[in-house]
């Protein structure tokens, strides 16, 4: 909660409760228990295939910003051959996405029945959430990698649990079936695109994951 306070950057708790309560967003597979396609054969980096984009599409407005919180992969199919599990995270101006993979609606995870708050309304969502087998355009001058991981060693098996968290601290590593990673924090802003691309050297299958991914989306300045 004090990460999510930092990031909102109000000394007023009132401002900052209200502004989490309005902010805070989901997406994910569209049908739970199933996981989404992904390409069989990314074995190696490469700057036009990601599993995953979110471009900041307030193009107009131009004072929202979209701030990763957390990606849970649960992983549906084995990576048949795969030695390790890796994703590299890169920003970059404009919207990469090509073809291929599908787009996902986030929904936010505050809700009050209008009946008993009447002031309550949804928020204009301006993430653009692409996830599976993305192909991307070329990059841009601008692009700039941000961080570089490896997710896992060893290969996948169903229900193995990858958990990235973004300016997360403290434990990293594996416990059980679950490997968990911290980067750091990676705001997307106005026109912004974030991409994840994933590689499995060897791997002759994909993990096809079930997936949740949370963000905050807030104004910059606070309105």
């Amino acid at each position: 909660m004090d990460r999510l306070h930092a990031m909102i950057g109000s000394k007023d708790a009132k401002i900052r409760m209200q502004t989490m309560r309005q902010s805070l967003w989901r997406a994910g597979n569209a049908t739970v228990g199933t996981g989404t396609a992904m390409t069989a054969n990314t074995t190696a980096f490469s700057s036009t295939a990601a599993m995953m984009g979110i471009y900041n599409s307030d193009t107009t407005v131009k004072k929202m910003w979209i701030e990763p919180l957390k990606l849970v992969l649960t992983v549906k199919a084995v990576n048949t051959s795969g030695t390790s599990f890796h994703l590299t995270f890169a920003q970059d101006t404009g919207n990469r996405h090509g073809s291929a993979g599908a787009a996902f609606t986030p929904v936010q995870t505050a809700w009050a029945d209008p009946v008993y708050d009447t002031g309550w309304a949804k928020r204009t969502n301006y993430a653009t959430i692409k996830f599976g087998a993305l192909v991307l355009d070329a990059a841009t001058a601008a692009v700039q990698y941000v961080a570089d991981r490896q997710v896992s060693d060893v290969i996948g098996a169903a229900d193995d649990q990858y958990i990235i968290e973004w300016g997360g601290s403290g434990f990293e590593g594996q416990t059980n079936r679950t490997w968990k990673i911290n980067v750091p924090p990676m705001p997307i802003g106005p026109g912004a695109d974030l991409l994840l691309h994933y590689w499995s050297p060897a791997a002759s299958a994909s993990i096809d994951p079930e997936w949740d991914f949370y963000f905050l989306q807030h104004p910059y300045p606070l309105e």
